[in-house]
């Protein structure tokens, strides 16, 4: 079937399109003016989709788009810290008690969990939140 080229936008006025398939290319365009930002295609050379972020060709979905912490700063109280990759903190002298619980000692916080830390007291803190245990 030949494709039918438009030399203007086409306005959808809020409409959607199904059943779309992508542009397959095997590996990343390289003409003149083939790498253009906002393009997206199938690469089928290394089974990704990609688009053009007006540098460069990035597949979605992969390290390619990730990011990591600026800073963990410890404040009173606390020790360790750092400005990338894993960064531990502690609570150096203190007494850290579970909130609810009233129980102290070493306390886990699981993947994407949310804790709080209170300090009640000059030497004392609540620790709340979910995926604390």
């Amino acid at each position: 079937m030949a494709s039918i080229k438009h030399l203007v936008d086409i306005d959808l006025n809020k409409n959607q399109i199904t059943n779309v398939k992508l542009q397959h290319l095997s590996g990343n365009p390289s003409g003149t003016g083939e790498d253009y930002e906002g393009r997206i295609f199938y690469d089928s050379d290394n089974n990704a989709v990609k688009f053009h972020n007006g540098t460069s060709f990035v597949a979605l979905g992969t390290s390619n788009a990730t990011g990591d912490i600026t800073g963990v700063t410890a404040g009173d109280g606390l020790s360790g810290g750092g400005s990338s990759g894993d960064v531990t903190i502690a609570i150096t002298s203190d007494t850290m008690y579970l909130g609810g619980d009233g129980s102290t000692g070493s306390r886990t916080l699981a993947a994407y969990g949310v804790a709080t830390a209170i300090k009640v007291a000059s030497t004392t803190w609540v620790i709340s939140g979910t995926g604390v245990s």
